[in-house]
């Protein structure tokens, strides 16, 4: 899996158990168990040679080989925030607005943006032009501003922080609403709707949202970091 800090345990379905190595899964297997494990860089080079049926976060996606049992998934997509504003976007049919989103880390990856696009690509339409700006670097802080264009006719602000603590804000104005979420304010994406601390997941949303590993995903991934990459920058 990825960080194990993030999975909520106490709210996963199947049953749990946190392991050090693909070993200890081989010989201590159980029915209807997932185990856990930090996506470290000796664990994704042993699933790259592994048959075991293995769910790895998207920003450990390296050289792993596609004719094996790997699944991969996405942080963003595995948020419950995210899945509720995807549906409220999705029967909205809204074509046509301005996405703002920003997210806090603890420190600059460029993987993580990589997957945040795929992800709201895989709602918005594909990613078609990428305007990269960079601040300089202010009391420890730093700011990269994606300038984003979907298929769909979606412009988007994406803003992503370097600082010590994490957050994201979400929001998606149109013509006649506003959908939005601030994890900081623990805000729901409804009025009086009930939502759980947001920036966690189960290990059952996991593998809910995760897509096995092939050529095409990969080729997705590599030609986005190049466009924030590559994006014109100023």
């Amino acid at each position: 899996m990825g960080n194990l800090e993030k999975i909520d345990t106490r709210k996963t379905v199947n049953h749990t158990i946190i392991v050090n190595s693909l070993e200890d899964v081989k010989k201590d297997r159980e029915e209807n168990v997932v185990y856990l494990l930090e996506a470290t860089e000796d664990i994704v080079q042993d699933v790259a040679n592994s048959s075991e049926k293995v769910y790895i976060p998207s920003t450990s996606l390296t050289s792993v080989d596609t004719k094996t049992e790997t699944y991969v998934y996405f942080e963003l997509e595995s948020y419950p925030f995210f899945q509720n504003f995807k549906k409220l976007v999705n029967q909205q049919k809204q074509t046509k607005g301005v996405l703002r989103f920003r997210r806090v880390m603890l420190e600059e990856n460029s993987s993580i943006m990589a997957s945040d696009l795929y992800v709201l690509s895989s709602t918005f339409g594909a990613v078609e032009s990428v305007h990269v700006k960079q601040s300089k670097r202010q009391a420890g802080l730093r700011h990269t501003i994606l300038l984003v264009y979907f298929g769909s006719g979606i412009m988007s602000h994406i803003e992503y922080t370097v600082a010590n603590e994490e957050r994201i804000e979400l929001e998606l104005s149109g013509i006649k609403s506003i959908v939005e979420f601030n994890s900081d304010h623990m805000k729901p994406i409804q009025a009086q709707s009930k939502t759980r601390l947001p920036l966690s997941y189960t290990a059952d949303e996991i593998i809910a949202s995760s897509r096995k590993v092939d050529g095409k995903l990969i080729k997705q991934l590599q030609e986005i970091r190049q466009l924030i990459e590559g994006g014109d920058s100023a």
